[in-house]
């Protein structure tokens, strides 16, 4: 006769452990990122700091969307991971695959931090901030975005673009990049 209480409670409970986003347009995404990048993932390796386990991603830059072209690797460390048998999930942080084709919205950690032409940060808005490259029917590579278990409180996610459309809305043009990377450079 209580059954239905524990039912609800359980319910409760799994609805409170899960991260909740508003949510950002690609516009949003754009006013944080210091860098916005087309690239390959080549490598992950699991990091435990204290009692948090993260993950740094290697991905391979293609194309420099917006920001300094003077390296060719991005690393982004999010929370979650894998640390032998130990695994940390967060719900939002977003997962990549090996060999996975994204766009990315990165916000770097610290411009201090460029070693061997290689930019370290983190994405923007979690999961929102790291799209999938996927071939749809037609052919054209759409960005799709996977919330990574989060939650919108409002709306709904990101609608697919193409990668074509989305170049001609992001692209900076040669005297943005030019500027940007004499502001690396210097």
């Amino acid at each position: 006769m209580r059954w239905w209480i524990v039912v609800l409670f359980l319910i409760y409970l799994s609805a409170a452990s899960a991260t909740t986003f508003l949510p950002q347009t690609l516009d949003d995404l754009d006013r944080q990122a210091d860098y916005i990048i087309v690239g390959t993932v080549t490598n992950q390796n699991g990091l435990q700091e204290n009692k948090t386990i993260s993950t740094q991603t290697a991905i391979a830059v293609e194309e420099w969307v917006r920001g300094s072209s003077i390296g060719d690797t991005v690393v982004v460390k999010e929370l979650g991971g894998i640390i032998g048998d130990v695994m940390m999930v967060v719900p939002g942080s977003p997962h990549f695959e090996q060999r996975e084709r994204v766009v990315l919205f990165m916000k770097e950690d610290s411009p201090a931090r460029w070693r061997h032409r290689i930019a370290y940060g983190h994405t923007v808005g979690m999961a929102q901030g790291k799209f999938s490259l996927e071939t749809d029917e037609q052919g054209k590579e759409m960005l799709i975005n996977d919330l990574g278990g989060a939650h919108l409180l409002i709306g709904e996610k990101q609608k697919p673009i193409s990668l074509a459309a989305f170049r001609a809305q992001f692209k900076q043009s040669f005297l943005a990049q030019l500027l940007s990377w004499l502001k690396v450079v210097m």
